[in-house]
């Protein structure tokens, strides 16, 4: 009863936003079938199917859920990193510092240097995707979690190893958020 009034705020917000930003597709025109760039040609050796396939042909891909577990088991493991950064920064490097002041000192640069390897990780994994596509780069970007992973349960209190696993999780993180 006490609360009530932040819900119905809630409520309201969330019909202005439904309201007030349009839909993309609302706006936006579909492309040509068989519309490129003037100038641009496709790289030697690409891949690309130059067709588009339905929600249904996609489910029944194979590489469609091959890619989409990849994304999931990635991505789950990035945003459990973030949520708990600081906390497991503490946990385990608590006997690498005498001071725990200074252990939550570090703990707050490593989830400052982590969300800068995020951010890193999304501009070059970009351009890692416009070389060589969704499936290798989600693979590339799964084995970046998996070595960060089996880092950081190896590191034990190496600041160094620890720091160097979570700038790699960082950066696959912010990977998985662009693809």
């Amino acid at each position: 009863e006490q609360l009530g009034w932040r819900f119905h705020e809630f409520d309201d917000s969330g019909y202005l936003l439904r309201g007030g930003v349009p839909r993309p597709r609302m706006v936006s025109d579909r492309t040509p079938q068989g519309w490129t760039p003037r100038g641009w040609s496709a790289p030697e050796g690409s891949t690309a199917r130059g067709s588009q396939l339905t929600w249904s042909e996609m489910l029944k891909n194979s590489t469609f859920w091959l890619m989409f577990v990849t994304f999931a088991f990635a991505a789950a493991s990035g945003t459990m990193m973030v949520a708990s950064l600081a906390s497991i920064t503490q946990y385990q490097l608590v006997g690498a510092f005498s001071d725990t002041t200074a252990l939550a000192a570090f703990a707050a640069i490593i989830v400052s240097i982590s969300t800068l390897s995020n951010f890193v990780g999304r501009i070059v994994i970009g351009a890692v995707f416009d070389k060589l596509g969704g499936y290798l780069s989600l693979f590339i970007i799964f084995a970046m979690t998996m070595a960060a992973m089996a880092g950081l349960a190896l590191s034990g209190e190496s600041v160094v190893t620890f720091t160097v696993s979570f700038i790699i999780l960082g950066f696959a993180f912010g990977g998985v958020l662009f693809v």
